[in-house]
């Protein structure tokens, strides 16, 4: 039996400043390297510098649209289970 896990990744001034999130960061991301059921989503959710590392994945921006941005993360959550589950 296989498990997604899905890895939130709450960007914010004082997270991207933050050594613990950086950690979890790091070993999120190398758990998605190793194993296709893991999928690392960073939810931006104040004006902040993206991580090097995140540049260039797509992020879930909660600013200004909370309700259209829960959305999108529940849609990109829903499809990465139905993928695992193939």
């Amino acid at each position: 039996m296989t498990f997604a896990c899905d890895v939130l990744v709450v960007l914010s001034p004082r997270s991207v400043a933050s050594d613990w999130v950086r950690r979890e960061l790091n070993a999120a991301l190398m758990r998605e390297l190793r194993e296709q059921s893991v999928l690392v989503v960073p939810v931006l959710i104040e004006d902040c510098e993206i991580p090097a590392l995140l540049k260039d994945t797509l992020y879930i921006d909660l600013r200004r649209n909370f309700e259209e941005g829960f959305f999108r993360l529940l849609d990109s959550l829903r499809r990465h289970r139905d993928d695992i589950a193939r």
